[in-house]
């Protein structure tokens, strides 16, 4: 999670009182696709924004990886390594924002983590 996306985020909740936070991913997921293709080349030629951003997945695209069994089925990797990255993120989220901690803490504030099927636009939120 971005600096500038955590302040924005902490923006929302402390002027606006937004009760609900949602970390949402989505299927078919270009930045995902990627990412899984850095884990197997190393990312060659990507800018150092771009691999920034691919250093961000990659501990989900791991962890799904290693959690499939090594599975050759790409849309099961993509589709793994989405719900991770959600929860990571999830997870940094909170962990780099003391205020959206305790306004979690004090039952003020809800962070929840989703996906999105782009094809159908169900939401299926994660349980925390």
């Amino acid at each position: 999670v971005a600096p500038s996306l955590v302040a924005s985020m902490e923006f929302a909740v402390s002027h606006y009182k937004t009760p609900l936070l949602v970390v949402m991913g989505h299927t078919h997921c270009g930045a995902i696709a990627s990412a899984i293709d850095f884990e197997r080349t190393g990312g060659h030629g990507l800018s150092p924004s771009l691999m920034d951003l691919m250093g961000k997945i990659w501990p989900s695209v791991k962890d799904a990886i290693a959690g499939l069994k090594h599975s050759k089925d790409e849309d099961k990797i993509v589709a793994k390594t989405t719900e991770l990255n959600v929860k990571n993120s999830v997870r940094q989220l909170l962990e780099s924002s003391q205020m959206i901690r305790d306004l979690v803490s004090d039952k003020k504030l809800r962070v929840l983590g989703a996906n999105c099927d782009i094809t159908t636009g169900a939401v299926i939120f994660n349980e925390n």
